[in-house]
Order: structure tokens, then C-alpha cells, then sequence
């Protein structure tokens, strides 16, 4: 788009005395299928979030069931939490 401001086909009026330049609803149309495919990605991007996030809960539990079960001793086991509250508190802030 070559202005800052272009007004909408529907605010042209032949009292308003701007006439709509030639080729403007292509242009219009050629950006609205660019906002569509945009749209698209962005769609298929949160699904891969979402996807991902529903992934790494697993992976905490998973990795607090295998700390359960290890008995992993003291400093270890620490370190492990502290992964594991760092991965929720990620994973949360990602979906707020």
C-alpha cells in the first residue's frame, strides 16, 4: 500500500470527491488473501504449541513418577524438583 491512508469502497461516495483509484479492489483483495494465509499460519502455530505443551506435561510426570521410583538421594532429587518446577512454571506462563 503506497498511503497512509486509503479509504474503505464503502466511504467512497460521488459526493465525497474520492474516486477510487484503478485496481484498488485487487490490491484489497490480494491483502486480505495474504491476512487469510497469515491467519493460517498462526493457526497451525498454536496447534503446535498446544501440542508441544501437552507433550512436556507428560514429560514432568513421567520424570516425578521416575523420581518417585529412583529414591534419588538427597541433592540429586533436589535438582530434579527444581527442573521440574521451572518446566510447570514455563509451561504455565506459556498458556496465561
Amino acid at each position: 500500500m503506497n498511503s497512509l491512508f486509503m479509504p474503505s469502497p464503502d466511504n467512497l461516495s460521488v459526493g465525497s470527491g474520492i474516486q477510487p483509484r484503478a485496481g484498488m479492489e485487487d490490491e484489497m483483495q490480494e491483502q486480505a488473501n495474504v491476512l487469510q494465509k497469515c491467519v493460517r499460519q498462526l493457526e497451525g502455530a498454536e496447534a503446535t504449541r498446544v501440542s508441544l505443551v501437552t507433550v512436556l506435561k507428560e514429560a514432568v510426570q513421567d520424570q516425578k513418577l521416575i523420581d518417585k521410583r529412583c529414591h534419588l538421594p538427597g541433592s540429586a532429587a533436589g535438582d530434579f524438583a527444581i527442573s521440574i518446577a521451572v518446566l510447570e512454571i514455563s509451561i504455565a506462563d506459556k498458556k496465561s
